[in-house]
């Protein structure tokens, strides 16, 4: 019987190694069919992008229209009086890169323009084509000087008689329906660079329109940085086929460069591989379906979509060479063929093992030698497990920004961080663009290797929403973070609801010397912005979100805070790490109480003198008990 028993136990074994190196093997050929699918994927996943990005660029410009639309419905007609308007429309151009120009036309040919020149310098036009014999085309330069637009010169123009913005394809267009329209894209005459109007009927003044002139330098650079393939290319056309979205950054290089280029043909490109793809969804008649095509002897795949602006069409092209593309799967196909010789390596190790077994079923004396074998192996384990962790540790680290990082952009300035165990999930973020500092303490789900994998993600959501989406004010930039870390984490069949807590700060840059107030932003998920002004005896408190950085039931804008600070105010963000570690002669939680009552006796104290008293209290009071979450505080004098 018991001979009967090792039998069944033998072919068991066996027949679950054979079915795994069977489904291995199935798997392996199945990848030989699965190029279509990579291929719609990926370019699906890229032309997305492409779209998006039109909606970020093209979405803020008509809503700043209907703004501008509904006060003159509202009867601001004072709007057009030269004052108001070359301050109000000077700063719209100004704060709006991509807004050229703002003109107010009416029926009798009557104009009121305000645009920009070369970024330095603002001109104010009015024509008066319906009074021509009362009044002459006036223009005025003026330049912005500490913050304020001072007026250059003035003078009438006389040439101007010949232009009638009645004649413009936007007035024309404006007049005849009562929504926004967008022209096609043309080039501005001024400038010559590409650009685009949008338009809109004013219903409470017949006649009058008003139109913002928008240039389309951020979409043509926009395409040359998403990286569809390390050959391939994004792109944005019109429907007639004229490029306004380049593939590659040697078209848009400079000012000259982009103007050559400036709404030329598709034809006109130097990649024949995309005027091939082009041509070839023209003439098979496709819509938005991805499709292969050869091009000079290489196999491409491709895919083309309608973008819709009003009435116009662009189209967004994404084009990959086919090796490119099923580089993955031939990946995927060597680890598999990898994993089928371990599964045969195992299968040995294993049958090698159950015939040692049977040997010691008859000998035990060798039952402790193999118990002390296997205790050797689960050591080693458990050692690569400590050097995989350690490993892993040096990577967070490398995320995290460098006292040297941190002293130059925050001079005075201290970073306590004290992760629990080897790493962690509290982390602290830094980013310096040209006019402001962003910094964030963070606090994610969990602590050690769970905490630190959702740091990754939180961590690379945050420079995503920086470098990758242009965001500058705190409250957008986790709005944008959130998006995308549960963007991640929905990729999972299961339902991950991990994410972060964060304290997130922009202050703006300033020289050593200046003494007058620097303005801080502030924007939480939880954790609190704290303030101690210069010889105060309270904390002052600006509170965050009551909601995280993930899913949440009824998820809300963050609210971004803004600050005034004085030379010698401090302030401090941070985890709960601190606050609720046990302690003391009882054992209970420090407290936030006491974390403030801490934070008042040192904020006199120098900064680096600050750390060091925090980090004294926080181990007085843990004393023998185990630290209970990762600890990171930020502090910074102003």
């Amino acid at each position: 019987m018991k001979l009967n028993e090792k039998k069944l136990e033998a072919w068991i074994i066996y027949s679950l190694l054979l079915i795994t190196l069977v489904i291995l093997l199935l798997m392996y050929f199945r990848l030989d069919s699965s190029v279509d699918e990579t291929a719609e994927e990926i370019l699906t996943e890229k032309s997305e992008i492409v779209s998006k990005e039109l909606d970020i660029f093209f979405g803020p410009v008509e809503n700043l229209l209907n703004e501008e639309w509904q006060r003159f419905e509202w009867g601001h007609t004072w709007m057009l009086d030269t004052n108001i308007w070359h301050y109000h429309y000077f700063a719209l151009v100004d704060a709006h890169p991509s807004i050229q120009s703002v003109v107010v036309a009416d029926e009798l040919g009557n104009q009121q323009f305000a645009g920009i020149l070369g970024r330095t310098k603002w001109f104010n036009l009015k024509t008066f084509l319906g009074n021509k014999t009362d009044k002459l085309p006036i223009t005025e330069t003026w330049h912005k000087e500490n913050g304020r637009f001072v007026l250059d010169s003035i003078w009438p123009s006389k040439g101007y008689y010949e232009y009638d913005p009645r004649e413009r394809v936007w007035y024309k267009s404006a007049m005849e329906t009562d929504s926004v329209i967008w022209t096609e894209p043309y080039e501005f005459s001024g400038s010559h660079a590409p650009g685009i109007t949008i338009a809109r009927q004013i219903h409470s003044e017949p006649g009058r329109v008003i139109a913002l002139d928008i240039t389309l330098d951020y979409i043509a650079r926009k395409t040359t940085q998403i990286n569809v393939s390390p050959s391939g290319a994004a792109f944005v056309l019109t429907d007639s086929g004229n490029v306004i979205g380049y593939p590659y950054e040697k078209y848009t290089a400079d000012y000259w460069t982009l103007k050559d280029y400036a709404l030329s043909s598709v034809d006109t490109l130097d990649e024949v591989f995309i005027k091939d793809a082009y041509h070839t969804w023209k003439n098979r008649g496709l819509s938005n379906e991805v499709f292969n095509y050869e091009s000079k002897d290489d196999k491409y795949w491709a895919r083309f979509t309608n973008y819709k602006l009003g009435s116009q069409t662009f189209i967004v092209g994404v084009v990959a060479p086919e090796d490119e593309l099923i580089g993955p799967i031939n990946r995927t196909k060597r680890m598999l063929m990898y994993g089928m010789f371990f599964i045969v390596f195992v299968s040995l190790i294993v049958v090698n093992a159950y015939r040692q077994k049977m040997k010691a079923n008859k000998l035990l004396a060798n039952q402790k030698e193999e118990i002390e074998a296997q205790k050797a192996l689960v050591d080693l384990k458990n050692e690569e497990i400590i050097d995989s962790i350690n490993y892993a540790k040096r990577i967070q680290t490398a995320i995290l920004p460098s006292n040297k990082i941190v002293k130059s952009a925050l001079p005075d300035a201290f970073v306590l961080y004290l992760p629990k165990d080897i790493v962690a999930g509290d982390f602290y973020w830094m980013e310096k663009t040209e006019d402001i500092i962003l910094f964030a303490a963070a606090d994610c789900t969990g602590h050690g290797v769970p905490g630190a994998m959702v740091s990754v993600v939180c961590n690379n959501a945050l420079n995503r929403s920086v470098r990758e989406f242009g965001i500058k004010d705190p409250g957008k930039i986790l709005d944008k973070t959130r998006e995308i870390v549960i963007s991640e984490f929905e990729k999972s069949e299961d339902d991950v609801k991990d994410g972060m807590d964060i304290a997130l700060c922009s202050l703006e840059k300033t020289s050593s010397a200046a003494e007058k107030p620097v303005m801080l932003k502030y924007a939480g998920a939880h954790n609190p912005l704290w303030i101690i002004r210069k010889d105060a005896t309270e904390v002052e408190e600006i509170k965050a979100n009551k909601q995280p950085i993930g899913k949440f039931d009824h998820p809300e804008p963050f609210t971004t805070h803004e600050v005034e600070l004085n030379s010698g105010d401090c302030f401090y963000i941070f985890s709960d790490g601190f606050a609720d570690q046990f302690g003391g002669e009882k054992g209970k939680k420090f407290k936030a109480a006491n974390f403030k009552r801490l934070l008042l006796s040192v904020a006199d104290k120098d900064i680096q003198q600050q750390k060091e008293l925090i980090d004294k209290a926080f181990e007085d009071w843990k004393g023998p008990l185990e630290q209970l979450d990762d600890v990171c505080i930020i502090g910074v004098r102003v």
